[in-house]
This record gives C-alpha cells, structure tokens and sequence, in this order.
C-alpha cells in the first residue's frame, strides 16, 4: 500500500512482479525487431469523496 496526502494506493505485489518481467521482454523483443505492442491495462481509479468509519474499512481490507 502506498500513500499520498490524497491518495491511496493498494498494489498486488505478485501482478507487480509479473508486470515489470512483462516490460523487460517487451522492450528486449522491441529492441530486436520493430514489433510493438498495444496498451492493454488501465490503471483503475476511484474517487471518495467521503469515508464513514474508515477505521472499519480499513481493518476489513487487512483481514483479506
């Protein structure tokens, strides 16, 4: 989990690692050939607004 003064960012560390491996074959392939490839994933954002028993909430998302 990262933050920032008005963000909050929870990151699955496994889909991490498998992204940063898909890059750099990506880009090695792309450094050999003149294939490129198309964006796929999208980052997803959601906006709060307001947040009622936030202590709760957040207890929940650490039992996952």
């Amino acid at each position: 989990m990262l933050e920032s003064e008005d963000a909050v960012f929870y990151i699955d560390q496994h889909a991490l690692a498998e992204r940063i491996a898909f890059e750099k074959m990506k880009k090695e392939i792309s450094d050999r050939t003149n294939l490129h490839a198309e964006l796929l994933l999208q980052p997803l954002t959601i906006e709060i607004h307001e947040i009622l028993n936030i202590q709760e909430k957040i207890d929940a998302v650490n039992a996952l």
